[in-house]
């Protein structure tokens, strides 16, 4: 399958289009079929060790020290369910999904894996692909603010 991989940190141009593993699905995961993917300021502060007030030498920690330890980045998607491990109850082979990979990366690729549970959901039939892997990050800030300003609950 094809993946986004990022080299080193650096700016755009270390991102290169290569042909890596299909992912493998344990019982408790399923394989998603990517259609659509955002980027976002998070991916973009990640590949240039541009934290915003953090030092890149905590960045390079957290994150990997010469290059990013996740090379396949990208935290938002939406796609199609390709399989399904053997535990897997709430999602079948069809769906149409969209969510989050949190901190695992991996979702500018052709093919991701994600443990069922861990904030996938069934893509609403009135939005595109493209709507619900974007609208993830906006929305999650917005939430988070809200939140802070004690006007919404999670």
């Amino acid at each position: 399958m094809k993946a986004a991989i990022t080299t080193k940190y650096g700016k755009p141009d270390v991102i290169q289009i290569q042909e890596v593993p299909k992912p493998e699905i344990k019982a408790n995961e399923i394989l998603i079929k990517v259609m659509a993917s955002s980027l976002n300021s998070g991916d973009v502060r990640i590949r240039a060790l541009n934290g915003g007030g953090v030092p890149p030498f905590v960045m390079r920690l957290i994150f990997g020290w010469s290059k990013p330890r996740v090379s396949t980045q990208g935290i938002m998607f939406s796609g199609v369910v390709e399989d399904i491990g053997a535990s897997v109850k709430d999602f079948k082979p069809g769906d149409e999904v969209f969510g989050s990979t949190g901190m695992k990366m991996g979702a500018q690729a052709e093919y991701l894996k994600i443990k069922e549970g861990s904030g996938l959901k069934k893509k609403p039939k009135n939005a595109s692909f493209e709507e619900t892997a974007a609208i993830l990050f906006g929305g999650m800030t917005a939430l988070y603010f809200l939140q802070k300003a004690g006007i919404a609950q999670m």
